[in-house]
């Protein structure tokens, strides 16, 4: 749909990205760059103020593996969507 609107970039989700492996993330990027596009920004929702603080270190080994998969797909920017309104 982005190509058709004349972009040349476009922003993304992490949650589009089901499976991570290295062969979907390198076919995602191909089937992305074939339309004459790129990934601008990649969206993440890792939560570091969880009162928890083994879910806290958990959360920032999964912002950790956004990273990883934003470079698997040439991504430019990540947007990390840092924090929940945790009742504590």
């Amino acid at each position: 749909m982005g190509a058709s609107l004349g972009l040349d970039a476009v922003d993304v989700s992490i949650l589009f990205f089901s499976d991570r492996s290295p062969r979907a993330l390198a076919r995602a990027r191909r089937e992305v760059e074939e339309e004459g596009l790129s990934l601008a920004m990649m969206s993440t929702y890792p939560d570091f103020t969880h009162p928890d603080p083994a879910e806290r270190a958990a959360e920032i080994d999964r912002a950790r593996e956004c990273v990883d998969v934003a470079s698997a797909l040439g991504v430019q920017f990540i947007r990390a969507i840092a924090g929940q309104a945790h009742p504590e």
